[in-house]
């Protein structure tokens, strides 16, 4: 019995010579990303991006050919990212969630597994942080209406 995530992949070996997609190894899509990732940060493909941005997006799509044609999504957002700092965060993002994708292949952890993980590390980026803002505000706010109540019976 095949498991979906063999059909899955079968699926995506079938997509790449459908629409001419390039395969790209695991371990090439990394040095890919983190080269590209470097030389975002030069002084030189910055003055690039900002002087022709055109040819600032030919130069590097040429550059990270299978990247930027099997994952364009990716490649985009690496690209238009102007601050570097989230640059930084794009990439240990994508990083952890190619890792994650590595694992999957190797079957060290389920397809469903590497789902959770990827969530959890989302959320835990993204929504602990706005729910503990939320729920320290609501607080905040309980006790100053309780003060106020204190002091109005008083």
């Amino acid at each position: 019995m095949t498991s979906t995530f063999d059909y899955l992949k079968k699926i995506g070996t079938e997509e790449e010579k459908r629409f001419n997609l390039p395969h790209i190894s695991n371990v090439d899509l990394n040095n890919d990303i983190h080269q590209m990732v470097n030389m975002l940060k030069t002084d030189s493909i910055q003055e690039l991006k900002r002087e022709n941005y055109n040819r600032f997006e030919r130069q590097l799509s040429d550059r990270f050919n299978k990247f930027s044609k099997k994952y364009p999504s990716l490649f985009f957002k690496l690209i238009k990212e102007n601050d570097l700092n989230q640059l930084d965060s794009h990439y240990r993002r994508i990083m952890d969630m190619l890792y994650v994708r590595q694992q999957i292949l190797n079957n060290d952890i389920t397809q469903q597994e590497g789902y959770f993980k990827v969530k959890q590390d989302l959320d835990d980026e993204f929504i602990v942080p706005i729910a503990e803002k939320l729920n320290a505000a609501r607080l905040s706010e309980q006790n100053g209406e309780q003060s106020n109540d204190n002091n109005s019976s008083n």
